[in-house]
């Protein structure tokens, strides 16, 4: 093809037909502009395929993400309810009429909880990646809000939860170094059993035992408030990227 327009150009030349070599030189100028755009836009089309399918896929990613991340937020919602529970029963048996230090002991070695399910992190590999390479930039604005913001309230609620464990277990640990000895026993009665008690000033522990319960039903209910939040938000992002997936 390039060597049949140069021999028309050099014909053109040759019989000293310059307006009419111009004129083709021009036209010639054009066809390669116009090829060279047209393809630069099969390039960009190819390149919007192929982030199309690139998005498609972080999609189907981040959609087993989220459907993780609800299993697992309802699952500790229904452990802290369960725990509240629990907190409730043990102070229905302390605010008895019936109560003596002895239900006190009991509690104190075989029902009181001194471990808290904080958070697990979300899963958030997909859209780390996605930030990381800078994919992300390419969804349309309300799904990238919809990210942004579910990433947000995480970071938050994660930092929330974490700072109120930590007070509770710093509360677990003053208790368990004051009173190691009162831990689990298999021994329920006798002078040896009794013997680890008669130092133990009742009205203190008493105390302490409902400050470590207050706390912890505190931070089963603030907490599950917080992860109920999160979890609506989390299905809220679930529900669009779902849409978004069948209208594909």
């Amino acid at each position: 093809m390039i060597k049949f327009f140069r021999k028309i150009r050099q014909n053109l030349l040759m019989e000293n037909k310059t307006g009419k070599y111009l004129k083709y030189a021009i036209g010639e100028i054009i066809l390669v502009v116009i090829g060279i755009l047209i393809a630069l836009q099969v390039n960009n089309w190819n390149e919007q395929r192929k982030i199309k399918s690139l998005l498609s896929d972080y999609k189907e990613s981040l959609l087993t993400d989220l459907n993780q991340d609800i299993i697992v937020l309802k699952q500790i919602i229904e452990e802290a309810k369960k725990d509240s529970l629990k907190q409730v029963k043990i102070a229905r048996r302390l605010s008895s009429k019936y109560s003596t230090i002895d239900t006190l002991k009991v509690i104190v070695q075989n029902d009181l909880s001194w471990s808290y399910r904080i958070f697990r992190t979300p899963n958030r590999n997909t859209l780390l990646a996605m930030q990381n390479n800078g994919i992300i930039e390419s969804f349309d604005k309300k799904t990238y809000d919809y990210l942004i913001n579910l990433q947000t309230s995480q970071n938050i609620s994660e930092d929330i939860i974490k700072a109120q464990a930590l007070q509770f277990q710093n509360q677990v640990d003053k208790f368990l170094t004051k009173y190691s000895s009162l831990g689990d026993s298999i021994v329920i009665g006798g002078p040896l059993y009794e013997n680890k008690w008669k130092n133990v000033d009742e009205n203190e522990l008493f105390n302490h035992v409902e400050a470590i319960m207050l706390t912890k039903n505190y931070m089963n209910t603030q907490g599950n408030i917080i992860r109920r939040r999160l979890l609506s938000l989390t299905k809220l992002t679930r529900n669009h990227l779902f849409e978004q997936k069948k209208k594909q």
